[in-house]
């Protein structure tokens, strides 16, 4: 595998003592990159071994693709500007030949939103449009950004006329999507901008974005909703219903400043019940993600279960997914190489203690939601008990 890797100052810039494009160059090395083509307007005094330099003739980062097109016959990864990453390449590139891809977005949630390329995605995990870093978002989005890491197939060379300035992603990628071309990888995994150097350290140090890195099995900190993040009460069928729970998003940047990756898993039967559509459920997750962006938190990921207890109804009769049953927790296992045995489930029935014990995850129970969060699976033993999310995530945190 070959990557392009653009340049400039900031790529210079000591981290924990260390160059950021010293670190760039040692986590594609990890990944088995052979070469990698460094694109800048000043060339490094010292190049290593199977680093090539190419100089920038100002066609901007979709141009300055078409330099390349003789240099390259395979998949590639493309990292247009300078960022600190430690990421699994292979476990990407995996997902990119299995889909129809020419395009493939690594992304993930970040804090703030503001200045950053928010992707909207469609069916099959493919892009169907963004809002980009200079327009306005009126609207609740999900907390959905471009990490600035790409997987590249060679046909995109194609899109790239010789000596002619265009930018990657807005005259390449998002072209690409009409013809379902453009694909989005969702990742967990540790990937910043230069905008606060001093976190970044803080977090090589506690090993953090090597832990992240989904080669290595996961820690997760799986979250019901109702109750646990949100007011606990009548079921939520709109997003204005939505209102977050004290110290909540607190509890959530502690544990977006872990190792652990958090994860909302809810049952929300208000769609087989009729009182809510998909459409309706996802606006409402796109107002919690809103809510827990403005508190300068995020989840990694939301699923839901549509589903009721009825089995008599042919839409709950093929369920897999309503809790205490694990199927919503296999599904984020798979994206996201999730240890169950050194992950939690968190929620405020036995329910969700359940659902942890079904899938041999850690439980808490919390007493802060449903007053009688004993009614289903009384026998279900957690590890603990806690007043509210912030305490339980507090005491996970520190064992």
């Amino acid at each position: 595998m070959k990557a392009v890797l653009g340049i400039n100052d900031s790529s210079f810039q000591l981290i924990g003592g260390k160059s950021l494009l010293a670190w760039n160059i040692e986590n594609l090395r990890d990944n088995g990159v052979t070469t990698i083509f460094l694109v800048g307007a000043k060339e490094p005094a010292v190049l290593p071994e199977n680093v090539v330099f190419i100089k920038d003739p100002g066609l901007g980062d979709g141009g300055v693709l078409s330099l390349l097109s003789k240099e390259i016959s395979s998949n590639f990864a493309y990292i247009p500007a300078p960022i600190f990453f430690n990421v699994d390449l292979k476990r990407a590139l995996e997902h990119h030949r299995s889909s129809n891809n020419w395009i493939t977005i690594f992304a993930g949630p970040r804090v703030p939103l503001k200045g950053q390329r928010v992707l909207i995605e469609g069916e099959n995990s493919l892009l169907r449009n963004a809002i980009l870093e200079d327009e306005k978002r009126g609207f609740d989005v999900h907390n959905l950004v471009d990490l600035g890491i790409y997987i590249v197939s060679p046909e995109v060379f194609a899109l790239t006329p010789a000596n002619t300035a265009c930018s990657f992603f807005k005259d390449i990628v998002m072209p690409a999507r009409v013809d379902g071309l453009s694909g989005i990888y969702h990742t967990s995994e540790y990937a910043r901008v230069l905008t606060d150097t001093k976190a970044i350290e803080d977090a090589i140090k506690r090993g953090i974005p090597e832990k992240r890195n989904l080669k290595n099995p996961q820690k997760a900190i799986f979250l019901d909703r109702d109750g646990t993040i949100n007011r606990f009460g009548d079921f939520v069928v709109r997003p204005d219903m939505l209102i977050l729970m004290k110290k909540s998003a607190e509890a959530i940047r502690l544990i977006d400043d872990s190792e652990y990756i958090p994860i909302v898993v809810t049952n929300q039967p208000i769609v087989a019940r009729g009182e809510a559509t998909l459409e309706t459920l996802d606006i409402i997750h796109c107002r919690l993600e809103t809510l827990l962006e403005q508190e300068g938190c995020y989840v990694n990921d939301i699923y839901f279960c549509p589903h009721d207890i009825d089995k008599t109804k042919e839409w709950n009769a093929s369920c897999d997914c309503r809790k205490p049953k694990i199927g919503m927790l296999l599904k984020a296992k798979e994206r996201y190489n999730i240890d169950f045995a050194s992950s939690w489930m968190v929620g405020d029935t036995t329910q969700d203690v359940q659902t942890g014990l079904n899938a041999g995850t850690h439980a808490a129970l919390l007493l802060c939601g449903d007053p009688r969060p004993r009614k289903r699976f009384p026998d279900a033993k957690a590890d603990f008990e806690a007043d509210d999310l912030l305490l339980a995530v507090e005491k996970i945190l520190n064992k």
